[in-house]
């Protein structure tokens, strides 16, 4: 199907269009307001990928990172370059510009700072990833992305709340014995935020000490917490009152009455 501003060698979809699994996998085309993807570009196999990355069960935020990393990369080495003509010195120029790359660049009243090693580092990764794909799929013949060696990252030790730093978080928290729970569960298990956050009852297992906790992509595994742990009693045991500080239940079979984003400040 042709429409106004397009040719039939190219696929026409709406800007900003929402991704969705239904229009992915029909691969579903607005003609109103359409832009063009030209065939063999980064920007029309990432549709592609984006429906095998779902079918193969990859998070919603990999799949995220990767198709943002991609678009960048894109927009470096041109839209509507077919892939098979990027290589290493394409690969390698946007790996040094993003080293001079602001992160808050714009934005006004916030003090710009260069990307980490880090987000370059996983930049980096996400398009060799990507590239590895084509290459399985059999859209190119050589990864030659893979001779490039991932930006070193900076080996530092990773530093450890001292005991004036964890009674200040502690002080913090609002008084509540899930709030104070969740927080010496953190300091005491060393799980991440995302792991927190995904506890529900049957997860816990006090005679053990142990946690059954989701990491990502769904892996799960098992984390475990100090003997001294009546601040779990206290916070989430079966029979505690302790509620959340809008009434809600502290943590249910379901999970924490708590969200990420909140429980982070």
């Amino acid at each position: 199907m042709k429409y106004a501003g397009c040719n039939s060698a190219v696929e026409c979809l709406l800007p900003k269009q929402g991704v969705t699994s239904s229009n992915l996998a029909t691969r579903s085309i607005v003609p109103k307001g359409g832009s063009c993807l030209t065939p063999r570009s980064v920007p029309f196999f990432l549709v592609r990928y984006q429906v095998a990355a779902r079918a193969a069960g990859l998070s919603q935020s990999t799949i995220r990172h990767t198709t943002n990393s991609l678009t960048y990369f894109a927009r470096h080495v041109g839209l509507d370059t077919d892939v098979q003509r990027i290589g290493v010195d394409e690969f390698r120029t946007f790996l040094a510009a993003l080293r001079d790359q602001n992160v808050w660049a714009g934005t006004p009243k916030v003090k710009p700072r260069l990307l980490s090693p880090t987000t370059i580092n996983t930049y980096a990764r996400a398009i060799r990833a990507f590239w590895s794909w084509l290459k399985r799929e059999g859209i190119i013949r050589k990864n030659v992305l893979q001779e490039v060696p991932a930006p070193r990252l900076p080996r530092r030790l990773p530093r450890a709340f001292g005991e004036t730093e964890v009674r200040q978080i502690l002080q913090s928290a609002s008084g509540q014995p899930r709030d104070i729970a969740m927080v010496q569960l953190l300091v005491d298990s060393g799980i991440r935020l995302s792991e927190l956050v995904g506890l529900a009852l049957p997860d816990i297992d006090l005679k053990l000490g142990r946690l059954r906790v989701y990491g990502k992509g769904g892996k799960e595994r098992y984390a475990y917490i100090s003997k001294t742990h009546c601040y779990v009693n206290r916070g989430l045991s079966r029979k505690s009152t302790a509620t959340a500080p809008d009434g809600g239940p502290a943590i249910s079979e379901l999970g924490w009455h708590a969200d990420k984003r909140p429980t982070r400040r």
